[in-house]
């Protein structure tokens, strides 16, 4: 999974009126900031299958998208979610790769990148399985389901 929180206030859009205009910017957040994150799942996952896409405008009225979500599969059989905005929140872009062997979490690309890496074995599956029933985050026919995945 894509998430990427781009920090873009108000200001960041006067100061350079273009960025709000299609025929200038060619597009919002997915056009100028997220473009390099999914260059970068291409990269790792390879090409495109397909994609699904939604893009609107929820923070600005501009005419390019300052949300955007996606639900890309390669041909590989990988699929990736994504999920942009231009939100002044302040978070940084964050990749989560999942798979059945672990998981790797890369965040703060601009200062160099962060990498965790989780190594998931069965152990580790049942305890995090326990952890979210012990919080009541799933109900005994999910711990069912999740055990026999």
């Amino acid at each position: 999974m894509l998430g990427a929180l781009w920090r873009r206030d108000l200001e960041y859009f006067k100061e350079a009126p273009w960025r709000t205009k299609k025929a200038f910017a060619g597009g919002g957040v997915l056009f100028h900031q997220s473009i390099h994150l999914i260059d970068l799942l291409q990269w790792y996952f390879g090409p495109v299958k397909f994609v699904e896409g939604y893009i609107d405008n929820l923070l600005y009225d501009f005419e390019v998208e300052d949300v955007a979500s996606a639900l890309i599969q390669f041909k590989n059989g990988v699929i990736a979610t994504i999920l942009t905005t231009t939100s002044p929140v302040q978070n940084p872009p964050e990749l989560t790769i999942s798979s059945t062997k672990g998981i790797v979490n890369i965040k703060n690309f601009k200062e160099g990148g962060e990498v965790t890496l989780l190594e998931l074995t069965k152990i580790s599956w049942r305890l995090i399985i326990r952890i979210l029933v012990q919080k009541g985050k799933y109900q005994n026919t999910h711990v069912i389901m999740l055990h026999k995945f």
